[in-house]
């Protein structure tokens, strides 16, 4: 673990993300996981979601999954009033988080994409079979999900079905050094809620 985190120096070239701003925080909890290290590279605009709260952030992904709707259809299915639709609304529209199109309201084309890489990392001594497991579930959020092991270990379950069969990509971690032995396969988020969360997380901090 001492390992994984003093190598956060060098996230951008272990992971990739050299040519974006990246933010990089551990055991962050994501909907039901706690990652043990998360790196997301981002656009500017995502400081405008920084005061966004959970309701706020069931919207977004709501619009992320279906384009475009009127202030009463993301009532409906949100849970919220449309009262309060239409003030949250009105705010994201002034922080250009949405725009208008007719009557319906959809992402600005900024947003759609705020957090142009996820990448998860899931750390254990040993039981990799639980890393594994870990590994799949923040999958649904991210563009690439890790399992970190002890070098020995990491190339001892190198070709184990289940990384292949999910896409999930092997760090080996050796006295002071991280090695990325085998690439994750790179998906988009599943879960917008979780992705806008995260989103607003991030703005915080940046």
């Amino acid at each position: 673990y001492t390992t994984l985190f003093r190598s956060a120096a060098r996230v951008p070239q272990l992971f990739d993300t050299t040519e974006c701003c990246s933010w990089t925080a551990g055991s962050l909890s994501i909907g039901a996981g706690m990652p043990d290290l998360v790196i997301v590279t981002f656009e500017p605009q995502v400081v405008a979601m920084s005061k966004l709260n959970l309701s706020d952030v069931e919207l977004l992904g709501y619009l992320r999954a279906i384009r475009m709707a009127k202030p009463a259809t993301i009532a409906a299915r949100t849970g919220r009033s449309t009262k309060a639709v239409i003030l949250t609304l009105e705010s994201m529209l002034e922080s250009q988080i949405v725009e208008v199109s007719g009557e319906g309201f959809m992402l600005h084309e900024t947003c759609r994409n705020v957090l142009p890489e996820i990448v998860t990392v899931e750390a254990k001594v040993d039981k990799w079979r639980v890393a594994l497991e870990q590994a799949v579930r923040n999958s649904i959020f991210s563009h690439r999900s890790y399992v970190a092991l002890p070098s020995i270990v990491a190339r001892r379950v190198h070709g184990e079905i289940g990384f292949l069969h999910h896409g999930i990509g092997i760090l080996a971690v050796e006295d002071n050094d991280v090695q990325v032995i085998k690439k994750p396969r790179r998906r988009m988020p599943r879960v917008w809620s979780y992705y806008y969360r995260l989103a607003a997380v991030a703005a915080r901090h940046i």
